[in-house]
């Protein structure tokens, strides 16, 4: 059985291998024909030293006198800017909030209200913090009320 199989993909090797060929060779000469194509349709071929000299880039335009000059007048104006947005306090960090354990409110209700109250307390700090920690801080809000439902 195995030989049998051996055979069969020997064929299938055999053949496919034989396409690809064929289809290389159509392939390159499509390539060939537009080569041609393309050379004909340029005309004779110029000399190097002359397509050297037609491929070279145009030169840029002269810079404009107005537009260095505001250039100069930016510069100046940012070198006289930086010493002040270097010298601005940063914001102090969101102090946390000191860990007081209160009585456990005994409803679910009350420990709601507790929650909600800790909401209303913390959002005017929000935008204090990074994306990243008003993100899990709001993250773990969520959690505490999944955890209540679910009670």
């Amino acid at each position: 059985m195995t030989s049998l199989t051996r055979r069969f993909l020997y064929a299938i090797e055999q053949a496919t291998q034989s396409r690809v060929r064929k289809a290389l060779v159509r392939e390159s000469a499509k390539r060939a024909k537009a080569t041609a194509r393309a050379t004909a349709a340029q005309g004779p071929a110029a000399p190097a030293s002359a397509r050297r000299r037609t491929r070279r880039r145009p030169l840029s335009p002269p810079p404009d006198p107005e537009q260095l000059k505001r250039d100069a007048e930016f510069a100046r104006m940012r070198a006289l800017l930086r010493p002040a947005a270097e010298g601005l306090p940063q914001p102090a960090p969101f102090p946390a909030a000191p860990v007081v354990q209160p009585q456990r409110p005994a409803t679910p209700g009350e420990v709601l209200r507790a929650l909600e109250k800790e909401i209303q307390d913390a959002v005017p700090s929000l935008g204090a913090l990074g994306p990243e920690r008003c993100g899990a801080r709001i993250a773990a809000w969520a959690g505490q009320v999944r955890e209540l439902r679910d009670r």
